[in-house]
């Protein structure tokens, strides 16, 4: 089986969706952690939106936007590229803010 054809089957789908799913709620978890733990935010977007809503705005906005990815993932396999890229960024803003975290205990 080609990668072009694991993405359009529904195991493409179910490891594309569960990878945004992960990578956004570790992103959130280590966000809100990091925060309570004094960190600072520098996304000026994430900041402005948790200083206006609340920490559970954050929440919100990001599960909003992985459901509506995953709604496009099912539609097509373009959609699924996209819900693979944006787990790996959202893995690699989770790997951020735990390195972040290290560097604040060491």
């Amino acid at each position: 089986m080609t990668l072009d054809e694991f993405i359009k089957s529904k195991k493409g789908f179910l490891l594309s969706s569960g990878i945004l799913f992960s990578g956004s709620m570790l992103d959130v978890l280590t966000t809100d952690y990091g925060l309570s733990q004094g960190l600072r935010e520098d996304n000026p977007i994430v900041k402005s939106l948790i200083d206006n809503g609340g920490i559970e705005s954050f929440y919100l906005v990001k599960g909003m936007l992985a459901a509506g990815l995953i709604a496009l993932a099912y539609k097509s396999p373009l959609g699924r590229y996209c819900s693979l890229t944006g787990g790996f960024i959202d893995f690699g803003f989770a790997i951020s803010n735990v390195a972040e975290l290290f560097g604040k205990y060491s």
